[in-house]
């Protein structure tokens, strides 16, 4: 049976606690550095116990001091409030009601809240968890996906991916969530991930042509499987994006981004010119925290789409296809159409969107994406013999 991720997930309430003051407020979930991008508190904590004062900084343990956490507490002007009036644990049994971290103040701050923090969030050991695939398996994993819904080797590689760029994530969950469309906010646009035909979930680096390679083709089709009265590649230049202007450093407490990068820097100036016009897009990157990585980000999307992407539609003669899914790499050939160096368009790779058998006339009919890479010879260059 497959985990539902649109069913909503619903985080512990204070009520669970004796003197809470508001029975409501949900335990927030932290992730990643937050002690990078924007000013102040980026998230609330609740009061736990009005009689000892007792605030929770997250509904679960998260990285010490020892181990390179960082604290800052604010009060409701955001002005930081004395490290001597509290004490910060890590991880705190609070009234046997599971590990929480937890915040005491020496007296009474009710006149100051809500008391807001700046800091790290969950640990695996010793180690802050901030690889955003990582983040994205220990949500799902607390939301009930179990260990056979996993695609271990698709996770891994694209972990190993955002780890070399590197890109890290981080983020607070103040609120009852949908995981499907928190994974996809984590990912921040670096990665795709869909639910295969038997039921795990895939995940593949989307603007990284690079990271593919002739191994990854579930399947190859040559000019001859193609009938051209039922091919056509489309581009959309509503896609095409020479600069990307971003949104990021999002403060949980505050409700609003607090940077903003404009694209500037990492625009193709080139396609510029060549469209005569500046074709800018905006994104909302609410668990990036820094320019660097905002930067890193804006790049691999003017990259990809400067260009409008290639959607093919097409017709393959028999049912070879059919046994194909959505998400596999094919590898095609389409010797009437070209690519920007003008020579053939052989093993080109696209990733399929839908496959339609049509047992009645013996096809299949396909919509795939072209990732912008091709199967390549021993010399790197583009392979240009046609694989059945």
């Amino acid at each position: 049976m497959t985990t539902d991720l649109s069913r909503e997930v619903y985080l512990a309430r204070s009520s669970r606690y004796a003197n809470p003051r508001r029975g409501g407020d949900c335990l927030p979930w932290v992730y990643g550095d937050l002690t990078q991008g924007g000013q102040g508190g980026v998230w609330t904590c609740p009061c736990i116990d009005t009689e000892n004062h007792v605030y929770c900084a997250a509904g679960h343990e998260i990285l010490s001091l020892a181990n390179g956490n960082s604290i800052t507490v604010y009060d409701k002007d955001m002005q930081e409030i004395d490290g001597g009036g509290y004490t910060f644990d890590e991880a705190s049994a609070y009234e046997s009601q599971g590990v929480i971290a937890t915040l005491t103040f020496s007296e009474d701050v009710s006149a100051v809240e809500p008391i807001s923090l700046r800091g790290k969030g969950k640990n695996d050991g010793a180690s802050l968890i901030d690889n955003p695939m990582d983040i994205v398996e220990d949500i799902l994993n607390r939301a009930g996906l179990n260990s056979l819904e996993w695609d271990e080797t698709s996770k891994t590689r694209a972990t190993n991916y955002l780890a070399g760029l590197p890109l890290t994530a981080a983020g607070v969950i103040d609120r009852d969530f949908r995981p499907d469309r928190l994974t996809s906010e984590i990912l921040s646009g670096m990665v795709s991930w869909w639910r295969g035909g038997e039921g795990t979930l895939l995940f593949h680096p989307h603007l990284a042509p690079g990271v593919l390679c002739n191994s990854d083709v579930a399947a190859h089709f040559k000019t001859s499987d193609f009938d051209p009265g039922q091919v056509t590649l489309d581009f959309n230049a509503g896609d095409i994006c020479t600069r990307a202007a971003v949104n990021y450093a999002y403060n949980w407490a505050k409700g609003d981004f607090e940077e903003f990068e404009d694209g500037q820097a990492e625009a193709a100036a080139d396609y510029e010119a060549r469209y005569r016009a500046v074709m800018a897009r905006s994104f909302d990157l609410p668990w990036i925290r820094t320019e660097i990585q905002v930067r890193l980000i804006q790049a691999l999307i003017v990259g990809f789409y400067k260009s409008a992407p290639a959607i093919l539609n097409a017709s393959l003669k028999g049912l070879r296809a059919a046994l194909l899914e959505r998400g596999d790499i094919i590898g095609v050939s389409l010797r009437w159409f070209y690519d920007d160096n003008l020579d053939p368009l052989v093993n080109q790779m696209f990733r399929l969107i839908s496959v339609t058998p049509d047992f009645d006339r013996n096809e299949v009919s396909i919509e795939a994406l072209n990732t912008g890479a091709c199967l390549v010879d021993e010399n790197g260059t583009r392979d240009t013999n046609e694989y059945a």
